[in-house]
């Protein structure tokens, strides 16, 4: 996970400063798509962890233990290389920032 360190609210653009702030191993099932992954994420970091998920709970407690603001639009979460940037309305696939 990607925090947007420009200092501007908004959508993502190639320019902008991204701080790593945290890493997590997330499991699913074999058939887990990147969206459900990435829905899983932006409720872990707007403190919404599922509960079907116990370890999502500690992720959520660490996030916002180290201060950390809520996961927002701008901001991106990397998947097995993966990158997305968080939209108003879902996710925006990203070549690697």
């Amino acid at each position: 996970m990607f925090c947007n360190a420009t200092g501007r609210l908004g959508y993502y653009r190639p320019e902008d400063h991204l701080v790593l702030a945290h890493t997590c191993t997330l499991t699913g099932g074999a058939t887990t798509s990147d969206t459900e992954f990435l829905e899983r994420v932006f409720a872990m970091f707007n403190d919404h962890p599922d509960p079907n998920f116990p370890s999502d709970t500690a992720h959520t407690s660490a996030w916002y233990d180290s201060g950390l603001r809520s996961l927002s639009v701008g901001d991106i979460v990397a998947i097995n290389g993966r990158h997305y940037a968080c939209d108003s309305h879902g996710w925006i696939p990203l070549r690697t920032p």
